[in-house]
């Protein structure tokens, strides 16, 4: 039993020191870049003109897989705008991958990439009446009080993020 306690206490202790606050989810991509006057919807704007496929989860793919260096370039392409990462350095001076060598390609950051992202073709794929209606028949079965509100931000309007 004492061995049982003390397992379960040692895993505790090391799960909190997995997360600078304990037993908290991970933050979102766009929460991890700092500065100041910029709101949410920047930040959206710019993770997906620098190649984010999504700026919640910050993938960043290629062919369907996730993309590291795809991902390293993004970050750098953030960091030019005048952003600051939460997490930095993106680059360690270990490390071997393309994006992080002297005179790598660093993307820049595109309008068109962003509105031609998965991120906004979802979006826009969702914005038919019947993608609607599916919504709220899906949250009515969820949920006992649905209104338009709780489908509108996919299906009503396009997001914020992903008009020209």
């Amino acid at each position: 039993m004492k061995a049982t306690i003390l397992i379960t206490l040692l895993l505790l202790i090391m799960l909190t020191g997995c997360t600078h606050k304990p037993f908290q989810p991970p933050r979102d991509e766009y929460e991890m870049w700092l500065t100041p006057d910029v709101s949410r919807i920047d930040v959206f704007k710019s993770l997906l003109e620098c190649g984010m496929t999504d700026p919640l989860d910050g993938n960043v793919e290629l062919n369907g897989q996730f993309d590291l260096n795809g991902y390293v370039a993004a970050k750098r392409c953030m960091e030019s705008l005048g952003y600051v990462n939460v997490h930095s350095p993106i680059c360690s001076e270990s490390s071997t991958l393309p994006a992080c060598q002297p005179g790598a390609k660093i993307p820049k950051p595109s309008v068109e990439r962003r509105l031609n992202s998965k991120y906004c073709q979802s979006a826009r794929d969702m914005i038919s009446e019947e993608k609607y209606q599916q919504c709220l028949m899906n949250l009515a079965s969820k949920y006992e009080r649905v209104t338009e509100k709780d489908c509108a931000y996919w299906h009503r309007d396009l997001v914020e993020e992903c008009q020209p």
